[in-house]
């Protein structure tokens, strides 16, 4: 009798766990990374990343809409359990579990369409006549943030804002020379507001590297963690992110 109610606990213990991987997942609209739709799902490179994540690992998924900087503070103490696009970065590591990567970004420059700034190092940034704007929270690489942090002249050319809308409504103004951006949101927003013309991606990337599904080191429990992390090595192996990154491309 002993015996086979222990059979029917190791039996009953892999549905117990599945129950238990609910995972808050933070959204914002940032296509063609993230959109939301008319019917209130959500679709985009990104989450279509996550969700066959999700469904891999067998787990549900409930979206959560905020700001990014939000977004940060409530990974950080366990108040929504995963971010995606998260740069890796030491002070990250101490809050975060990264899984991936997931794909790639690329950060540059919004500038005037008519402008013809010669950019070939962060070093020439300075030269620009005006300011720079640049997202608090955001991180834009080791090598910027090297630099920002060592060199004051350089810093001082950046100015903080809270949303790519404010740092577009100052380029408009001519209080910018330019504001940094993800290359394909940005893209696509010009092309979006139709401003394309008067607007364009400079060539020169700020920063280029992989970003990484984040996970709450408060909030998700290390069968969790274990079971998504089996789940994305089985996809990154078979060749599906792969799949789904080409759609984008």
């Amino acid at each position: 009798m002993l015996k086979i109610t222990l059979a029917i606990l190791i039996l009953t213990l892999p549905s117990i766990s599945f129950g238990h991987c609910r995972i808050t997942y933070r959204v914002a609209d940032f296509p063609p990374y993230m959109s939301s739709e008319k019917t209130g799902t959500w679709s985009g490179l990104d989450v279509e990343l996550a969700q066959t994540l999700f469904a891999e690992a067998n787990c549900k998924v409930k979206f959560v809409l905020m700001p990014w900087k939000r977004g940060l503070y409530l990974l950080k103490h366990g108040g929504v359990d995963m971010m995606s696009g998260l740069s890796f970065n030491i002070e990250r590591e101490k809050y975060t579990y990264f899984i991936g990567p997931m794909r790639d970004e690329s950060i540059g420059l919004v500038v005037s369409r008519n402008s013809h700034f010669e950019l070939t190092q962060l070093e020439d940034l300075k030269g620009l006549p005006k300011r720079i704007g640049y997202l608090r929270g955001v991180y834009y690489g080791e090598i910027f943030s090297k630099k920002y942090h060592s060199d004051t002249q350089f810093a001082d050319k950046f100015e903080a804002a809270d949303s790519e809308h404010t740092n577009l409504l100052k380029l408009q103004n001519h209080r910018l020379s330019a504001f940094a951006g993800d290359k394909y949101n940005s893209i696509y927003k010009l092309r979006l507001q139709k401003i394309d013309h008067k607007y364009k991606v400079h060539n020169f990337l700020l920063n280029q590297n992989v970003v990484y599904f984040g996970f709450s080191r408060a909030s998700i429990s290390n069968v969790n963690l274990k079971r998504l992390q089996a789940a994305y090595n089985k996809l990154h192996k078979n060749g599906e992110f792969d799949r789904i990154r080409a759609k984008y491309n």
